[in-house]
């Protein structure tokens, strides 16, 4: 679903993300919500104070975010107040004039209109007017970004906190701004430093820093780009700022380590090694990299013995970085025993960084970047990027083997093996990596999104555990792995601590609502997917995910448009649905947008109930045979919607027996009932619904109302129409138990049905027939006792086969069949109970 972000996470060689996201700023007001709230406006400029309020505070009941509305409303209650009150009027006159007012309202109409450049110019005036109205300042802030003029932002933000000090919503988004406006230096810097440019490098980064000087990535580039100048001091005094703000991370400990060996500073360059080692958090390739950058500091100073000592606790020949270093070191130690110079060059700590929309990412690597695996790692991430994962996995292969020691070439191959959608491979490559490497969190976490993907929950709720123990990974990350095992409180902490911290500062407003889908956070997920398409209309594929989310914030009406927008645009998109999946999106929208419903159900012999849509005749008695005909027929509504299959449903129900074997029985109007009830669907992946019903005679029918209460469970696999295939296999279970009140009857009653359902006429026909084998077992407690005043078991149970036809229809464009019409003929052996389990059963639906 958030496949952009997170395959770049995944495939990315970093040590520290540095994700940022972008202010969260007011949506235009559009739809019902804009006609209200216009109305409003147009009510205060009529002064019908009256009619202003009960707009805006119907505007802000559609759209509670958009708060200016209650500034309104404090204007149109005060200006009323002074109208009915004269003694007060002439003092107040000033005041009813609302300084700004006018220009600021003329604004906020233009921004909800989109025509963000009006609305910049109408709030200049209105803060001209009225320069102590908070809320004319933030127009003007969110216009200037909306139009992309992030320093005139940054400049309109420093111009309100000098009449609002310290006021935290001025400041977080005087942040956020400037984390955007350090983007395009930071990206300019760090290609300046790969083409060689140190002084252009250096100029850039520090740019990127005075912009946002919290951001760790920014931080790295500097003093990577200070120590390409040889300006060690600089380096220095750069990675102790960096420290001085943040000193969990282990990049700038070595940075400066080498820094201060460059300035001969030996004793303190150790001590920002082992002050690197001591992080709590590190991986084990993170612990292989700072060893192995004590090695080479301790080469460059002439110390092979101590390069070998740091290179002992590493113990792997197998390792070519570590083979390499040791060899070295043991050939500086001899020419160094026969009295000649043991001095060995080492390069800086290598920076690398990978673009993306937040910014860069960046990762510090042991002296150069290149290794043997380089050329072919790139090679791999190019044809990642023209979606080419079968090329990119054998080029992966090709790094992985001439490189082993290199963790991001393993996440490489498992990215490339992802793609492919060759899942068990895929997996045992992060296996051997972790194996290789120890815990590493990003691959931990890869691989439990795969084993997620094939169902081993409780191996991908392992990897996730043991990726946050490790404690290294940013806090929006955390969150969704939070989510993922079921923390949810803790999921939204981490990720309200990642707005809080800045790593978010730079996402997009759709990365945010994939972020926010994956730590469980619906609500913050449905304001963003609302403010990326308000920029940029959703994709098709971004679009449905916004859908669901929308359902689970139950917007059933906006996740109808969405799948709308998703279905209209299978037209023109690259890469369309198949069939069945655009069938299931059709299947959404008719199930969302229903709100009622007709069933009428027809039995010879047997109960008729399905979902909790009937219950057993209370006329019925003991000794009656059930072989009788019956009907009935319900009518449902649902008034709060569908509330992501978590609903509520009002109903009224007619039965009737219509015919019966027995003579001495009720039949027609002497048996028809009537019943009104409330049935509830409490959860929405857990087929269980509660009833609470009145029952009551209708016609000449002499029996007795009553209270029933009710439960049903049911499960189903392939009840539903595939246009895919031509057969597929069906099994359907309904379990129910019930209890009259007044009568103190209980019943319970179940069917479950397993065979193969065929579309008759081939792929895609709207007819379907299921061969089945079905087992049904029910309970009457009236049935206990007979006329006779002998006494039966009350149960019965029995197995048989049977064939239901079905066919669907009422469809259009949008909606998947909606209706249908059902006949099943059944036949049963008794297998214990009564002689009611056994014989021919029927039964013939039309659901609406």
């Amino acid at each position: 679903m958030n496949r952009p972000l997170f395959t770049l996470l995944a495939a990315g060689l970093s040590l520290i993300p540095v994700l940022a996201v972008a202010e969260t700023l007011p949506l235009p007001l559009t739809g019902p919500a804009y006609v209200a709230a216009n109305e409003a406006y147009s009510a205060y400029e009529r002064k019908d104070y009256d009619l202003a309020i009960a707009k805006a505070r119907e505007a802000l009941r559609q759209r509670a975010d958009v708060t200016r509305l209650n500034t309104l409303i404090a204007l149109a209650e005060r200006d009323k107040q002074l109208r009915d009150q004269p003694r007060t009027a002439a003092s107040g006159r000033a005041a009813a004039a609302a300084p700004g007012f006018v220009a600021a309202n003329r604004g906020f109409k233009a921004y909800d209109r989109e025509q963000f450049g009006l609305a910049a110019q109408s709030a200049r005036t209105a803060i001209a007017q009225a320069p102590r109205r908070r809320e004319y300042r933030l127009l003007l802030i969110d216009a200037l970004q909306r139009q992309q003029q992030l320093e005139a932002a940054d400049q309109a933000v420093t111009d309100a906190l000098g009449t609002f000090a310290n006021d935290n919503t001025l400041l977080l988004r005087r942040q956020a701004i400037r984390r955007q406006l350090a983007v395009p230096p930071a990206v300019q810097g760090y290609r300046a430093l790969e083409q060689g440019n140190a002084v252009l490098a250096v100029t850039q980064a520090r740019k990127a820093v005075a912009w946002a000087p919290e951001v760790a990535a920014n931080q790295q580039l500097l003093i990577s780009a200070l120590l390409a100048a040889k300006d060690y001091p600089g380096a220095e005094q750069a990675a102790s700022a960096a420290l001085a703000r943040d000193e969990r991370k282990a990049a700038p400990w070595i940075l400066r380590s080498y820094a201060r060996d460059r300035q001969g500073k030996a004793q303190a360059a150790q001590t920002d090694v082992n002050r690197a080692l001591a992080l709590k958090g590190l991986s084990a390739s993170e612990v292989r990299d700072i060893q192995l950058f004590a090695a080479d500091a301790a080469l460059a100073r002439g110390e092979p013995q101590q390069a070998l000592n740091q290179l002992q606790a590493l113990g792997n020949d197998a390792d070519d970085a570590i083979a390499s270093r040791r060899a070295t070191a043991r050939a500086a130690l001899r020419q160094k025993s026969k009295g000649l110079d043991s001095v060995v060059q080492a390069p800086p700590p290598a920076l690398d960084c990978q673009e993306s929309p937040f910014g860069l990412t960046c990762a510090i690597w042991p002296g150069t970047v290149r290794d043997a695996g380089t050329a072919p790692a790139s090679q791999a991430y190019a044809a990642l990027a023209r979606k080419d994962p079968a090329a990119a996995s054998a080029l992966a292969n090709q790094a992985v083997a001439r490189a082993p020691q290199n963790p991001a070439y393993r996440r490489l191959l498992v990215s490339a093996l992802t793609e492919q959608n060759r899942l068990p491979q895929a997996i045992a490559a992060a296996s051997e990596g972790l194996q290789a490497h120890g815990d590493d969190a990003r691959l931990l976490v890869m691989r439990g999104r795969l084993r997620q993907q094939v169902a081993d929950e409780d191996g991908a709720r392992d990897d996730f555990s043991r990726a946050l123990a490790l404690g290294s990974l940013p806090a929006y990350e955390e969150a969704g792995l939070y989510a993922a095992i079921g923390q949810r409180r803790t999921a939204r902490e981490r990720l309200q601590e990642a707005r809080s911290n800045g790593e978010l500062a730079s996402a997009s407003d759709l990365q945010l609502a994939y972020i926010s889908v994956q730590a469980g956070d619906d609500e913050s997920a449905h304001a963003a997917f609302r403010k990326a398409d308000a920029s940029h209309r959703l994709p098709p594929a971004a679009a449905q995910d916004a859908a669901y989310n929308a359902m689970r914030v139950h917007e059933d009406d906006e996740a109808v448009a969405y799948f709308e927008r998703v279905i209209d645009g299978q037209k023109t998109a690259e890469s369309p649905m198949s069939k069945q999946q655009l069938f299931d999106t059709r299947r959404a929208v008719g199930d969302i947008s229903r709100t009622w419903g007709l069933t009428s159900t027809t039995s010879y012999r047997g109960n008729s109930s399905s979902g909790l849509s009937a219950a057993p005749n209370s006329t019925s008695s003991g000794s009656e045979s059930n072989d009788l005909l019956q009907n009935s027929t319900e009518l449902s509504w649902r008034p709060l919607g569908y509330r992501n299959a978590r609903f509520v449903e009002l109903y009224g129900r007619v039965t009737d027996t219509l015919w019966s074997k027995n003579s001495d029985s009720d039949t027609g109007a002497d048996a028809l009932q009537g019943a009104l009830g409330v049935r509830i669907k409490p959860f929405s992946s857990v087929n269980i619904m509660a009833a609470f019903e009145r029952t009551f005679p209708l016609g000449s029918s002499n029996v007795d109302g009553d209270w029933l209460v009710r439960l049903g469970y049911g499960s189903s696999i392939g009840t539903d129409l595939r246009v895919d295939v031509p057969s597929w296999w069906t099994s359907q279970l309904y379990a129910e138990v019930g209890h009259y009140i007044n009568d103190s009857r209980d019943y319970f009653n179940s069917e479950w049905q397993v065979g193969r359902s065929y579309a008759i006429g081939g792929t895609g026909s709207r007819w379907v027939a299921f061969p089945h084998v079905v087992a049904a077992i029910d309970y009457d407690s009236k049935m206990k006792s007979n006329n006779s005043g002998g006494f039966e078991s009350g149960d019965a149970g029995g197995i048989g086969v049977g064939n239901n036809v079905r066919y669907w229809f009422r469809e259009d464009a949008y909606n998947a069949p909606r209706s249908y019409v059902d006949f099943s003929l059944q036949y049963r052996a008794r297998i214990f109970g009564e002689e009611r389990a056994k014989g021919v059963f029927a039964r013939l639906t039309y659901s609406y």
